[in-house]
Protein backbone atom coordinates (compact mmCIF):
# COMPACT_ATOMS: atom_id res chain seq x y z
CA UNK A 1 0.00 0.00 0.00
CA UNK A 2 3.20 2.27 0.14
CA UNK A 3 4.37 3.82 -2.67
CA UNK A 4 6.18 6.46 -2.01
CA UNK A 5 9.45 7.23 -2.05
CA UNK A 6 9.92 10.07 1.10
CA UNK A 7 8.84 7.95 3.69
CA UNK A 8 8.45 10.25 7.16
CA UNK A 9 9.91 8.49 11.12
CA UNK A 10 10.33 8.99 14.24
CA UNK A 11 8.62 8.46 17.67
CA UNK A 12 4.67 9.20 17.88
CA UNK A 13 1.80 7.34 19.21
CA UNK A 14 -0.64 5.67 16.27
CA UNK A 15 -3.58 6.93 15.29
CA UNK A 16 -7.01 4.79 15.62
CA UNK A 17 -6.32 4.65 11.89
CA UNK A 18 -2.95 5.41 11.37
CA UNK A 19 -0.26 3.12 8.72
CA UNK A 20 3.27 2.19 10.02
CA UNK A 21 5.79 0.83 7.26
CA UNK A 22 7.82 -2.00 8.70
CA UNK A 23 10.97 -2.90 7.44
CA UNK A 24 13.02 -6.08 8.36
CA UNK A 25 16.73 -7.31 6.89
CA UNK A 26 17.89 -10.85 7.14
CA UNK A 27 21.85 -11.80 6.14
CA UNK A 28 23.20 -15.28 5.61
CA UNK A 29 26.91 -16.06 4.28
CA UNK A 30 26.79 -12.37 2.88
CA UNK A 31 23.67 -12.64 0.97
CA UNK A 32 21.01 -9.37 1.93
CA UNK A 33 17.55 -9.17 1.90
CA UNK A 34 14.78 -6.88 2.62
CA UNK A 35 10.82 -7.39 3.67
CA UNK A 36 8.78 -4.65 3.91
CA UNK A 37 5.65 -4.38 4.96
CA UNK A 38 3.08 -1.88 5.74
CA UNK A 39 0.52 -2.41 8.70
CA UNK A 40 -2.89 -0.50 9.25
CA UNK A 41 -4.41 0.50 12.08
CA UNK A 42 -8.44 0.36 11.75
CA UNK A 43 -10.02 0.05 8.18
CA UNK A 44 -8.33 0.54 5.20
CA UNK A 45 -9.80 4.12 3.42
CA UNK A 46 -10.59 4.47 -0.33
CA UNK A 47 -7.13 6.13 -0.91
CA UNK A 48 -5.22 2.76 0.93
CA UNK A 49 -7.30 1.08 -1.51
CA UNK A 50 -6.66 3.23 -4.45
CA UNK A 51 -2.73 2.89 -3.36
CA UNK A 52 -3.02 -0.64 -3.17
CA UNK A 53 -4.52 -1.90 -6.48
CA UNK A 54 -2.05 0.99 -8.62
CA UNK A 55 1.02 -0.43 -6.66
CA UNK A 56 -0.16 -4.56 -7.24
CA UNK A 57 -0.71 -3.59 -11.00
CA UNK A 58 2.95 -1.91 -10.93
CA UNK A 59 4.50 -4.88 -9.47
CA UNK A 60 2.77 -7.22 -11.77
CA UNK A 61 4.46 -5.00 -14.75
CA UNK A 62 7.56 -5.05 -13.44
CA UNK A 63 7.39 -9.13 -12.72
CA UNK A 64 6.50 -8.94 -16.72
CA UNK A 65 9.47 -7.32 -18.10
CA UNK A 66 11.58 -8.85 -15.72
CA UNK A 67 13.48 -11.22 -18.01
CA UNK A 68 16.94 -11.83 -19.69
CA UNK A 69 17.93 -9.62 -22.12
CA UNK A 70 15.55 -7.00 -20.67
CA UNK A 71 17.27 -3.71 -18.96
CA UNK A 72 16.63 -1.89 -15.41
CA UNK A 73 15.23 0.80 -17.87
CA UNK A 74 12.58 -1.73 -18.96
CA UNK A 75 11.84 -2.59 -15.90
CA UNK A 76 11.43 0.98 -14.76
CA UNK A 77 9.64 1.71 -17.33
CA UNK A 78 7.07 -0.61 -16.77
CA UNK A 79 6.51 0.66 -13.16
CA UNK A 80 6.52 4.14 -14.24
CA UNK A 81 3.77 3.69 -16.55
CA UNK A 82 1.32 1.97 -14.46
CA UNK A 83 1.75 4.47 -11.92
CA UNK A 84 1.79 7.29 -14.30
CA UNK A 85 -1.62 6.20 -15.64
CA UNK A 86 -3.20 6.73 -13.06
CA UNK A 87 -2.09 9.61 -11.74
CA UNK A 88 0.51 8.91 -9.31
CA UNK A 89 3.83 9.95 -10.66
CA UNK A 90 4.40 11.89 -7.47
CA UNK A 91 3.83 8.68 -5.72
CA UNK A 92 6.02 6.21 -7.79
CA UNK A 93 9.33 4.57 -6.56
CA UNK A 94 12.06 6.76 -8.74
CA UNK A 95 15.00 5.01 -7.19
CA UNK A 96 14.29 1.47 -8.85
CA UNK A 97 18.00 -0.78 -8.65
CA UNK A 98 20.24 -1.34 -5.89
CA UNK A 99 22.03 -4.28 -5.21
CA UNK A 100 20.68 -5.56 -1.71
CA UNK A 101 21.67 -9.33 -1.87
CA UNK A 102 23.62 -8.34 -4.68
CA UNK A 103 26.86 -7.76 -3.81
CA UNK A 104 28.87 -7.02 -0.07
CA UNK A 105 28.84 -4.71 1.39
CA UNK A 106 24.99 -4.69 0.81
CA UNK A 107 24.22 -0.90 -0.32
CA UNK A 108 20.46 0.56 -0.57
CA UNK A 109 21.80 3.09 -3.28
CA UNK A 110 24.16 2.35 -6.33
CA UNK A 111 26.23 4.52 -8.34
CA UNK A 112 26.87 5.35 -11.03
CA UNK A 113 23.18 6.71 -11.35
CA UNK A 114 21.08 6.77 -14.71
CA UNK A 115 18.40 9.24 -15.98
CA UNK A 116 15.50 7.11 -17.57
CA UNK A 117 13.28 9.06 -20.07
CA UNK A 118 10.42 8.78 -17.90
CA UNK A 119 12.77 9.11 -14.06
CA UNK A 120 12.14 12.74 -12.70
CA UNK A 121 14.52 12.09 -10.25
CA UNK A 122 17.93 9.95 -10.14
CA UNK A 123 17.23 5.94 -10.94
CA UNK A 124 20.18 4.10 -10.01
CA UNK A 125 21.61 1.25 -11.97
CA UNK A 126 24.57 -1.00 -10.77
CA UNK A 127 27.25 -1.25 -13.71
Amino acid sequence: MHSCAAIKSGRRKLAAKDQLTLKFAGVYRHYNVALMRTVLTGEATARHIELHEATTAALAGVEEVMRPGNTFGDVFEAHAREMDSRDLMPHRLNTCVYSLGARFAPSWMDWPATRWKSCPTWCYLRT
